[in-house]
């Protein structure tokens, strides 16, 4: 698909369409000037519409500060936490030989998914109170940081599957 992130993959110029029904490759220069244009347009609009998102979790961070900035600093520390396991698994599922490499995945997603579950029906009862995205995130910091020893298990000589 030749577009991804917020630009819809229903956009796409006629020329690319018929190219796709005959089952043609697109050729080089087959957006014609307005829709390089609205391309373009939308994808400013997606830069705009995303980079307050990325601002909120660190730009404003202020450890003594008001609860949106106090708030903040949790989102970038959940950030840098959830960043640092994945490149973790990242490592650890390279050097994994390919029939153990689906067990992994499989574990990984079923932790992905039960983390976010654990940690809204933790901080559920917060939800109305403006620090609770504080406190969400702080949660899933701290099962985040607990993933590592999961994951470095994969890297001793112990058979993966047989540990919890």
């Amino acid at each position: 698909m030749p577009f991804r992130s917020c630009l819809a993959p229903w956009f796409q110029p006629p020329a690319l369409r018929q190219l796709r029904r005959r089952g043609g490759a697109p050729r080089v220069g087959a957006l014609s000037p307005p829709h390089a244009w609205v391309l373009a347009a939308v994808g400013a609009l997606c830069l705009a519409w995303t980079a307050p998102a990325a601002a909120q979790a660190g730009a404003r961070c202020n450890p003594q500060g008001s609860v949106d900035e106090v708030n903040a600093c949790s989102v970038r520390d959940f950030q840098q936490a959830d960043t640092a396991i994945q490149v973790l698994y990242g490592d650890v599922m390279r050097i994994q030989p390919a029939h153990e490499r689906p067990a992994l995945r499989k574990e990984q997603t079923a932790w992905a998914r039960e983390r976010e579950a654990r940690c809204r029906q933790q901080t559920a009862a917060q939800q109305a109170r403006p620090e609770w995205p504080r406190l969400l995130h702080e949660c899933l910091t701290r099962v985040t940081q607990e993933r590592r020893a999961g994951l470095m298990r994969w890297m001793s000589a112990d058979t993966p599957a047989a540990a919890p």
